[in-house]
C-alpha cells in the first residue's frame, strides 16, 4: 500500500480579551491517503484545534508566533494519536 501524507498549514485566530489577556485559537488539519493498486483503502481527514492564552503585557506579534511555533509543536502529537 502507499500511503500519502497532507499536513495544512496551521491558521491562527486570536484576540484580546476584554481583560486584556490574549486569547489564540490554532487550527491543524491533515489528510492521510492510502492506495492499493487503483483501490482507496484509506482516507483519513482529521482536524484539532488548540486554545491559547497569554497575559496582556505580551506582544502580539510574540503571541501569534508563540501560538505558531509552540502551539503547532504541542498540537501535532495530539493529532497524530
Amino acid at each position: 500500500m502507499s500511503v500519502s501524507l497532507d499536513l495544512d498549514d496551521p491558521e491562527l485566530e486570536y484576540r484580546r480579551a476584554d481583560n486584556g489577556c490574549l486569547l489564540g485559537l490554532l487550527s491543524l488539519s491533515v489528510k492521510v491517503r492510502g492506495r492499493s493498486g487503483r483501490k482507496m483503502a484509506l482516507k483519513l481527514d482529521a482536524t484539532i484545534k488548540g486554545r491559547f492564552e497569554a497575559p496582556g503585557n505580551m506582544e502580539d506579534k510574540t503571541f501569534e508566533d508563540f501560538c505558531m511555533i509552540s502551539g503547532t509543536a504541542t498540537l501535532i502529537p495530539l493529532l497524530r494519536a
